[in-house]
This record gives C-alpha cells, structure tokens and sequence, in this order.
C-alpha cells in the first residue's frame, strides 16, 4: 500500500544514490591513500571504485579529473622525483580506463 499510495515508488530509484555515490568517493580515497604503501592494484581498485561513484552520479566526474592530477606528478612511493616515464603514464591508464568505463557506461544507459 504505501508503494502505490506514495511516491515512494518513484523516488525509490533516484533517493539510494547519494549514499552509494558517498561510499565509493571514500573507498576510493582509501585506495589512494594506501597506494603510497603498495602497488598498482590499490590504483585499479581506486579506479574502480570512483568508475562506479561517477557511474551513480555523472557530476562526480569533476571530482575525478581533481584525484586523477596528483596521480601525474607522484609515483606511487609518493617521490615524485626519478619516476621513469612508462611507469608514470602506466600507472595512469591503470586509474583512468575503469573511471573512463564506467563513465561511458552512464552515458549509454542514459542514451536507452
């Protein structure tokens, strides 16, 4: 009864995103944060988790392109010196290709 009576059926789809949005930004940053102890996986992980964060609301893509420009500047020991160049950009593409993912996949979906 309250499904049909309310809007609650109608809000129900748009009102669990905030939430969701929130987890991912924070995992995410938790992600980065322990880059500086390990290694690459933390950064694909970190990806993944702010992918899915834009993928629940598309205006966290701003907040994206913020974590994605210290990436370019340290490695993942946190110097930011002596850092051959491959490694620099692999590192990169390992944090943008699920974030960039992701996106496109909001962007489909919005397009059905």
């Amino acid at each position: 009864m309250f499904a049909l009576a309310s809007p609650a059926a109608v809000y129900a789809k748009t009102d669990f995103n905030q939430p969701l949005a929130s987890l991912c930004l924070l995992a995410s940053v938790l992600f980065l944060i322990r880059l500086m102890q390990h290694g690459t996986t933390n950064l694909f992980i970190a990806g993944i988790f702010l992918g899915y964060a834009v993928f629940t609301r598309f205006e966290l893509l701003p907040i994206a392109l913020v974590a994605f420009i210290p990436l370019m500047f340290f490695s993942h020991n946190g110097a930011s010196e002596n850092v051959p160049s491959r490694r620099r950009i692999r590192g990169l593409l390992v944090f943008v290709v699920p974030v960039f993912a992701f996106a496109l996949l909001n962007q489909y979906t919005n397009l059905l």
